[in-house]
């Protein structure tokens, strides 16, 4: 088990959101990665830990980028596209919108969640990349130093 001071730990769930859980999605479906970061968020919520969920708005000008599965956007994104997955928002959270399908800016420059994390005296933070790519949440290990 994993041991980690609530108040400056964070848990970042990325990209579940309706525009991305509307594909198909394996090795999960959509609606266990739902219950699983439902899951994981109420245990950090309890525990007093902030919990972040980042979503995406793309820009459809944004040049393509390397992907597991590319999927081109269209010009006018469906309604609510960002919208997160119902019922995963609470109270306290953070919601960080990024612009372009990439989570985190070069190692160079401060992104909005290290950003939103330090301000928060967060350094611990458990990123899931759960949506848009499950295989990467569960690689490496399960905390990331600010």
């Amino acid at each position: 088990m994993i041991h980690l001071a609530p108040q400056t730990t964070a848990l970042i769930l990325i990209d579940l959101q309706n525009g991305v859980l509307g594909r198909k999605l394996e090795p999960l479906s959509a609606e266990e990665l739902i219950e699983r970061g439902k899951a994981l968020a109420g245990m950090f919520r309890a525990a007093g830990a902030l919990v972040v969920l980042v979503n995406v708005a793309p820009v459809a000008e944004d040049p393509p980028r390397r992907v597991d599965e590319p999927s081109p956007l269209p010009k006018i994104l469906p309604e609510g596209f960002s919208d997160l997955a119902p019922g995963l928002l609470q109270p306290g959270d953070l919601i960080i919108t990024k612009k372009s399908w990439g989570a985190f800016p070069p190692p160079r420059s401060t992104s909005n969640s290290e950003g939103a994390a330090s301000a928060r005296s967060c350094s611990e933070a458990s990123p899931r990349n759960s949506a848009s790519n499950p295989r990467r949440g569960r690689r490496g290990s399960s905390a990331t130093n600010w």
